[in-house]
């Protein structure tokens, strides 16, 4: 929310918070049809994890599994508060009438009364969003990298950041002290950019890793290089598509511009977004490659003859000398078993 130090500044926004999520139902609607199977999305995420799974015969609930119904939850609950708070504020508003010409209407009243428990809940409700969005990316930064502990450390204090500043934030709107929201200004900045500066690090040491990996690949003539670097553009477009958000955040912000209601609505769908994009994406080219490996595998073998079977009869040397009386000689007949196929 802009920083403002008065009621006077929250002009006209009972109609910037009715746009604002209107565009949160959009953006809900399309994590929801990502997350769970429709006739839109076939391919979602929960039917991709539950294949994957079942092709490698492992087990479905895994860290990432939880992720995404953590933050099918989250995101969820976001804009159920936020519905609840617009119905309260058009419908059943405390002050139903304007009484002097000029005067903020009642939904205005209603929405600059920070203290209600939908607004402080759902700002703690995008704080654990950003937390388990950035959760997930270092965790796949760890994996990558061969669970190396030490590649992790700059993005877990960026993490603490996000989580410390978030909960700051909104224990001020619970407050509901003008004094109090001016001196949230650095703590929101802080938290916008702790989310970007996490973002930023995470995806770029990930795909980083992809396109050594990638460029390995290519040196054995292999085709799963190709796959590797769909992997890598989508997640170097999932960082510019979240970085832009973040960058538009703080410039609305510092412009005391209405467009960061719209943007701060916006951004935690967006997060469960691009976590069904890169997850979708990079299961569907990591089972592709495996076609390709097991298709490559028997298409090489197609050209190889297999060994017959053949039987072995074996002779012992005290046989022979009990039966001949002499020398352990083979006759050609043995001979003839012993060494020729059947």
């Amino acid at each position: 929310m802009p920083p403002f130090t008065s009621p006077k500044d929250l002009e006209r926004l009972d109609s910037v918070l009715l746009i604002a999520l209107l565009i949160e139902t959009l953006f809900v609607g399309n994590v929801i049809c990502q997350i769970i199977p429709t006739q839109i999305f076939d391919k979602a995420l929960l039917p991709a994890l539950w294949f994957r799974a079942k092709t490698r015969r492992d087990n479905f609930f895994k860290p990432i599994t939880f992720c995404a119904l953590a933050l099918f939850a989250t995101i969820t609950a976001r804009w159920v508060m936020d519905t609840s708070r617009t119905f309260n504020a058009f419908i059943l508003p405390e002050r139903p009438y304007c009484v002097q010409a000029g005067q903020l209407t009642p939904a205005e009243l209603a929405f600059s009364k920070l203290s209600d428990v939908n607004f402080v809940a759902g700002s703690a409700m995008y704080t654990l969003s950003a937390v388990l969005g950035d959760s997930f990316m270092i965790y796949r930064l760890w994996i990558i990298w061969g669970k190396n502990k030490l590649i992790i450390i700059p993005p877990i204090f960026f993490l603490g950041g996000i989580a410390i500043t978030g909960t700051v934030v909104a224990w001020g709107f619970g407050k509901y002290d003008f004094a109090v929201l001016a001196s949230n200004g650095p703590w929101i900045i802080c938290s916008y950019l702790s989310t970007f500066l996490c973002n930023i690090y995470s995806t770029a040491l990930i795909a980083l890793k992809i396109f050594l990996s990638n460029r390995q690949l290519r040196k054995t003539h292999t085709r799963n290089g190709l796959d590797l670097a769909k992997v890598a553009e989508i997640l170097v477009e999932s960082a510019a598509l979240y970085s832009c958000c973040m960058i538009i955040s703080v410039a609305t912000y510092l412009a005391a511009s209405d467009v960061n209601d719209v943007m701060v609505t916006v951004n935690t769908p967006i997060i469960g977004i691009i976590f069904c994009m890169i997850v979708t994406q990079s299961h569907k080219a990591s089972t592709k490659s495996s076609i390709i490996s097991d298709l490559s595998y028997h298409r090489s073998g197609e050209n190889v003859l297999p060994m017959q079977p053949f039987g072995v009869r074996i002779v012992t040397q005290s046989q022979i000398e009990d039966r001949d009386c002499g020398p352990a000689k083979l006759t050609p007949s043995e001979a003839k078993v012993l060494y020729s196929p059947t």
